[in-house]
This record gives structure tokens, sequence and C-alpha cells, in this order.
């Protein structure tokens, strides 16, 4: 099921019927019943709600994603996000009101990411530059997801859930490709040489570079949730 979705989803999953209608009601903390409600709700997510302002979510688009520290400049703009409707929740903890906090795991089978990059500095000690269009194969994502909250008046002059901060954990367990074209301004040699070693220690390429990636597709997994929120007032969306 598509993440995005599938946390803005859990953020409603207590939803009474006039708010967000196909969703079933749940206690608040009724992680088991939150869980169930969720994924049976998830289709009319991903098709989008525009009432909420919340696009089609497959395939997910994300405008710019940059790693910027000190050895290496990785910047990934236009990038469309396939197989997030593949997302499953395998985990789902729900603490508002005793930790004001919503903790999410996702097991994605698939996720591939495609646009076009640009290069320059040393990734994993080897010095790397180019630009062009790139595509990354993602096989067996976990992504754990906790959202802190707070409540803050809405314009209707009810409470509403505020999303206040968020942290992220991702790991690939089976396997990571990645293709970049026109590296080393098309030196199909060298280029090859250190395609053939990024995709060999693939899983120290991602611990180096990855964090844009996943920081990019839980922030926008975030907004959707907050555009939710905005959208109903909090005894609208749980059973308080």
């Amino acid at each position: 099921m598509l993440l995005t979705a599938l946390l803005a989803v859990c953020c409603a999953s207590g939803a009474l019927a006039t708010a967000v209608p196909f969703i079933k009601p749940c206690p608040i903390d009724d992680s088991p019943c939150i869980l169930k409600a969720a994924n049976a709700a998830l289709p009319k997510f991903a098709q989008g709600r525009p009432e909420m302002g919340i696009e089609p979510l497959e395939p997910m688009y994300i405008k710019r994603m940059v790693n910027d520290n000190a050895g290496l400049k990785l910047t990934f703009t236009d990038n469309y996000i396939k197989g997030m409707s593949t997302c499953t929740i395998s985990n789902l903890k729900s603490e508002i009101l005793s930790k004001k906090s919503h903790t999410l795991t996702f097991k994605c089978p698939s996720i591939v990411i495609d646009g076009d990059y640009r290069i320059d500095g040393q990734l994993l000690l080897l010095t790397i530059q180019g630009h062009g269009k790139f595509k990354i194969d993602l096989r067996d994502v976990i992504l754990k997801v906790t959202t802190q909250l707070g409540k803050v008046t809405g314009a209707d002059g009810k409470q509403h859930f505020n999303i206040e901060s968020w942290k992220n954990s991702f790991k690939v367990q089976t396997s990571a490709h990645f293709d970049f074209e026109n590296l080393f301004n098309g030196n199909e040699v060298i280029a090859k040489s250190i395609l053939e070693f990024m995709n060999t220690n693939w899983k120290d390429v991602l611990a180096e570079a990855g964090e844009p990636i996943h920081k990019a597709i839980t922030g926008k997994a975030v907004e959707v949730a907050q555009k939710l929120y905005n959208y109903s007032s909090d005894d609208e969306l749980y059973v308080l």
C-alpha cells in the first residue's frame, strides 16, 4: 500500500463518519483497530483526496533531494518514485494519549526512483563526478516513522492535531542497484568500473549517500498526514 496514504490513514483511522466516511472509527490508542482500519481504507487515499489537497500518490513526485556534506555534493531533481503502492504496514503503535506519538513500520518489496542527478566529490573514498539521468532500484525496504503530535486551534475554531516533529529509520534488506548515465562526462570504461563497485557495495553507498532519499520520502508522507489533520478536527478523527 502507498506509504504516504498509509501514514495519512493511520492518523485518521478513528474518524467519525461525518469527517472521513470510508474509515472505521477506532479508540485513539487502539493500535490493532487502527491498523485494520487503515489497511481497509488505503485505496481511497491512493486515488488522491482533492477535498484534503492530497494528490494521487503513485508515482510519488519529489522535486529535489540533496546530499551536501564536506566530501560529496549530490543532487537529485524531478524525481519519480514508483512502487510505493506495494508497501504495507508491518507494525503500528498509537501512543497519542501517553506520549503524543504515532510509530509505524512499513515494508516495501520494491521502490524504484528515477530522475536527474548531479554528483561531485568522494563516495566511499572514490572520486566521482557526473550529471544526467539516474535510476535506483531498492528491494525489500523497511521504513519506520515516528511522529510527535501537538494541537492547534484551526480556522473552524476547533482543536486540530499538528505534527511538531518526526524521525525515521530506513533499511534495505535485499539489494540496491544504481544506474547513473554520463558519469565522468561519458567515459564508459571508468563509469562501468564505478557502477560495478557501487552495486557490489550497495549497503555502504546507501549508508553514505542514501539519507536524502529516505528523508524526502518520509517528509512527503508527513506532509500528507498534516493535510489530513488540517482538514479534520481531533474529535472528528478519533474516538476520544
